[in-house]
């Protein structure tokens, strides 16, 4: 495996030049549309709460990890 890495290793910002190749897929792809759904406000709810924490770190001496 170390091997394997070691040969991959440098070919991997050659992989930045052709980003349609990450991009390809096959077919119609399917847009997630979470900007009026539940998941969506909950998801952005959890963001902010974090980010408050994150934010307090300085105060409560809590570890951002």
């Amino acid at each position: 495996m170390k091997h394997f890495l070691l040969r991959v290793l440098p070919f991997i910002p050659l992989l930045t030049l052709f980003p349609g190749m990450a991009l390809a897929a096959s077919g119609q792809g399917h847009i997630l549309d979470l900007t009026q759904s539940d998941v969506g406000f909950a998801a952005l709810a959890v963001f902010v709460v974090a980010y408050i924490f994150v934010m307090a770190e300085e105060f409560t001496h809590l570890r951002k990890s």
